[in-house]
């Protein structure tokens, strides 16, 4: 449609309004349902801000000139409270305006050494699960991107409701859709950070069949949005980082505006505040040797990790509530997917049985007192999805004083000991050792998994396997992914990078995007029958049986399977178990001549 129908008014390609007379045009360029939002919103749409007198972009909710509501988009005439704590000199409506490309390119190339990142949510689908008014939860946001412009991170606001970047035919709640609309932004300007504000219902998560070899249904992941891609990272290509998002997500409750809210007011407080660093460790006791392992290279003083069941859940909630400085706290505990079992767990092993103990519960964050970082690497220990804050430590932590947390949705895998030290060992001891020296909780989440990844490549394996891949897409970051201990060490330190990237350069520049690692798959197989038994021999001393028991007879429901790994060089055995927790696994690599290359238990 080059002219429009209504004036005659020739148009450019993309518009959804008319220039001259602001008719709305057939355009595709918009998803279908914020096409029929806007369609009601615009209906009696002005041409000029009432409040200073410029003329509005067509499709626009805001003036770009003083930021007043444009009349008919649905937004009240009258400037609420909260558009006073929207930082001077950002451009709040970038995302909103036809000419958000130039708009944002010039945004990016004048940070002025200040990191840049993009709050990304739907903001009336966050405000309905909330069950708030959509202006105090716009309040809330637009408090804390001036509190982060005051500490060196220019945050823009992308709303998925709200934004002029859509792709064709894009369905808004899609997550294809949203890493479309991403890489439009990426093409322009890179942002370093990508904070996402919601649980699933406001923004949702990619869900991958899980080739991990635990025989659950899916993988719920937020790695898609840190290399916009959604293809399964079992496919088969090669890895970089360099490149990546750094990318949090604030999970929400329904109807919990209060814990929205506090989780920002404590970040504004928390983030850079932490002059000294005081550690805690908790380690179920079978993992103790690992765990102190990872402990020591972050530690703040000559203190070991505790382990449990010698800690429970009440000397626990004393060391934690009664110390009042602990701010760096890691966890090597057992989780479970089990709705009751809402805790984590320490482990003994007595004459053979196993002892599971209560150790960390949500209750112990419910009035936690210190702003806190916390990793941990227990099975399902970052469960949000359909769990109110009263079941999910993550979601209870989140709202009292927790910065930043790195968890798994699912089950996840680690070593009993230093020599096997792999995956979730990995990914949370390196992820808190970053933390420590201050990086921030981004950075520390992406050099985790480069260093997981050059331990694979370059360690016994010399590849990545399914259980890496696993671990690389279960374990998330929650909160503000620019939250760090102390100043922000990268702050000022990036002016020139933007320099070189985005000034003097034509306009179009695309920056490139990075791809994700594509591991082997593993495939059923058979191994010499001497090789299998010598594989059952060594696993016994992680199983609560010998593979070759009467299983019956020890009423355990049990199966194994053995896999080789489609590069050809590597097979896995796993076992698969049920405890008073759920599901448990063992999962052993070995050589085709039955050598043992890595043993993991899940957590």
């Amino acid at each position: 449609m080059p002219y429009c129908d209504q004036c005659g008014a020739k148009l450019a390609a993309g518009d959804a309004f008319c220039d001259q007379c602001g008719a709305r045009l057939d355009s595709k360029s918009f998803c279908e349902p914020v096409m029929e939002k806007r369609k009601k919103q615009t209906s009696i749409q002005a041409v000029y801000c009432e409040e200073c007198g410029t003329k509005l972009v067509p499709g626009a909710f805001y003036c770009e000139e003083c930021g007043t509501p444009v009349p008919g988009t649905g937004k009240t005439n009258e400037k609420t409270n909260q558009d006073s704590f929207l930082p001077e000199g950002l451009d709040y409506s970038l995302f909103w305006s036809s000419e958000w490309e130039s708009k944002w390119e010039k945004a990016v190339g004048n940070s002025d050494g200040s990191e840049v990142g993009i709050i990304l949510t739907n903001l009336s689908e966050l405000a309905s699960r909330l069950e708030a008014p959509e202006s105090e939860v716009e309040g809330v946001i637009n408090r804390y991107i001036a509190a982060a412009e005051k500490r060196g991170v220019n945050y823009y606001p992308l709303y998925l409701d709200k934004n002029s970047v859509w792709p064709e035919n894009c369905i808004s709640d899609d997550v294809g859709c949203i890493v479309d609309v991403l890489r439009r932004v990426i093409d322009v300007a890179r942002p370093k950070y990508l904070f996402i504000l919601g649980d699933e219902t406001v923004v949702d998560v990619v869900n991958w069949d899980n080739e991990g070899g635990t025989d659950e249904l899916g993988v719920f992941s937020d790695f898609a949005y840190s290399v916009l891609d959604t293809t399964s990272p079992w496919e088969g290509q090669e890895f970089d980082l360099t490149e990546a998002l750094r990318v949090g997500r604030l999970p929400v409750s329904k109807a919990d505006f209060d814990g929205f809210r506090l989780y920002f007011e404590n970040a504004e407080k928390g983030i850079g505040s932490l002059k000294t660093l005081r550690s805690f460790g908790l380690s179920a006791q079978v993992w103790e040797e690992e765990s102190q392992y990872e402990y020591e290279r972050f530690r703040s003083d000559s203190n070991d990790v505790e382990t449990s069941p010698d800690a429970d859940i009440g000397s626990v909630s004393d060391i934690l509530m009664w110390s009042e400085d602990y701010n760096i706290l890691y966890f090597n505990l057992h989780g479970s997917e089990k709705k009751e079992k809402n805790h984590w767990s320490g482990e003994g092993r007595f004459n053979g049985e196993r002892l599971f103990v209560k150790a960390v519960s949500p209750e112990i964050f419910g009035e936690y007192d210190v702003p806190f970082f916390l990793g941990v690497e227990a099975c399902y220990g970052a469960r949000y999805i359909g769990y109110a804050p009263e079941e999910s430590i993550l979601k209870t932590a989140m709202r009292n004083r927790c910065l930043a947390f790195l968890g798994s949705s699912i089950t996840a895998k680690g070593a009993s000991l230093p020599d096997f030290r792999c995956c979730a060992d990995i990914i949370v001891g390196d992820f808190m050792k970053h933390i420590v020296r201050g990086e921030t909780a981004g950075d520390a989440h992406v050099m985790a998994v480069e260093e997981l990844i050059q331990q694979s490549k370059s360690g016994k394996k010399g590849c990545l396997s399914p259980d890496d891949i696993l671990t690389i897409a279960e374990f998330s970051l929650y909160g503000d992914p620019s939250a760090c201990t102390g100043k922000n060490k990268n702050s000022g330190k990036i002016k020139g990078v933007f320099k070189k990237a985005i000034r003097g350069v034509p306009k179009g520049i695309r920056v490139p995007v990075p791809d994700v690692l594509r591991a082997a798959k593993m495939y059923l197989a058979e191994v010499n029958a001497e090789i299998e038994a010598q594989i059952d021999a060594y696993a016994a001393q992680f199983l609560p049986f010998r593979p070759d028991d009467d299983m019956q007879k020890n009423s355990i429901v049990f199966s194994q399977k053995t896999y080789q790994l489609q590069n050809g060089r590597l097979f896995n055995k796993t076992y698969s178990f049920d405890t008073e927790l759920g599901k448990s696994f063992v999962s052993v690599y070995f050589d085709k001549n039955g050598k043992i290359i890595e043993t993991l238990e899940s957590k």
